[in-house]
Formats: C-alpha cells, sequence, structure tokens
C-alpha cells in the first residue's frame, strides 16, 4: 500500500498525509485499525416468545434466542443471565425450579463466544415440563460483560411459558 502516516496539525485535528485516506482502507497505512468501531451486540427471541411448557421434567419447551453481532472482525464474548420477570398483568416472573430439577435449581446463565468471521450465535433455554396447573410465567435473557464488542439497546428480550394444564 501507500503507507500513509498521520500527524496532529496546529489546531489538534488529525491531519492525513502521504496519501491515507479514512475512506480507503487500502491506504490508511498506519490508521488501520483505528476507524473501525467494535462490533454491536443484540439478541432477539427466534420461534416465538410465548410456548407451552410442556408436562415432561425432563423435556420441556426449549426457547431460542439470537445472538447477533454487527461485524465479524475479531473475536467477542457477551455473558447471559435469565431472570423472572413479573409483568404489569401480575404474571408470575419465572423462578429456577421453571428451568430445571435437581438439589439446587439453578436460573440458566452462560457465556456466548464469538469467534472472528462469526455474526450470529444461538442461546437454547430448556423449560422443566410439569403437570402442575399455574399462571404463565415471564422471563428475561440479558446480554451483558461484552468483551471487544459493545452492547445494543436491545440487550434483553422477554419470552413467557405458557401453562398448558388444566385443573384436574
Amino acid at each position: 500500500g501507500t503507507g500513509g502516516n498521520a500527524k496532529l496539525n496546529s489546531t489538534g485535528l488529525l491531519a492525513l498525509i502521504n496519501g491515507a485516506s479514512t475512506a480507503d482502507p487500502t491506504t490508511r497505512g498506519d490508521l488501520a485499525g483505528i476507524f473501525d468501531p467494535p462490533p454491536v451486540l443484540s439478541i432477539s427471541a427466534s420461534g416465538g416468545i410465548a410456548k407451552n411448557e410442556g408436562s415432561n421434567l425432563l423435556s420441556g419447551s426449549t426457547f431460542s434466542f439470537t445472538v447477533s453481532r454487527s461485524h465479524a472482525n475479531g473475536e467477542s464474548t457477551v455473558d447471559y443471565v435469565v431472570n423472572g420477570v413479573v409483568d404489569a398483568f401480575g404474571r408470575h416472573g419465572a423462578d429456577a425450579g421453571d428451568f430445571g430439577s435437581g438439589t439446587v435449581p439453578l436460573l440458566p446463565s452462560g457465556t456466548v463466544t464469538f469467534a472472528n468471521g462469526e455474526t450470529s450465535k444461538t442461546i437454547s433455554i430448556s423449560v422443566a415440563g410439569d403437570t402442575v396447573t399455574e399462571r404463565d410465567e415471564t422471563f428475561s435473557v440479558t446480554l451483558l460483560n461484552p468483551t471487544s464488542a459493545i452492547l445494543n439497546i436491545t440487550s434483553s428480550v422477554q419470552a413467557t411459558i405458557l401453562n398448558d394444564d388444566v385443573a384436574t
């Protein structure tokens, strides 16, 4: 390339010399990477935001969420957490017992890792089905703690576990 250089001019503004151009990445020379913004991460529901719970403890419904990255340069990570949400209609928020069984059920959480070249990842959240008549339960999946990326305003999404059990 032309190997352009940059220096501060007398007013403190970055001046491009030796043919360097911010518009043409092949002539940015030593400035390559300075003008590249970090990727932006967002989350959306895929396959619906409301699903029946199911009646099998080990194989209830699965909710899928897509984490998108605005561009594929470099590696990025972002954590996610699931929390119960009590909505304006008084629906109960989901709790740890809605997502698994065991001695101490935990709300799902984890880390999404993007390798260089990747722009989309899927988070799958499985629900523990049951045969108990209960209210619909809402939860959120929230992105936090990004590395080598920033969060979009759409960094959280809500979904609802629908009761599909009948009182007997």
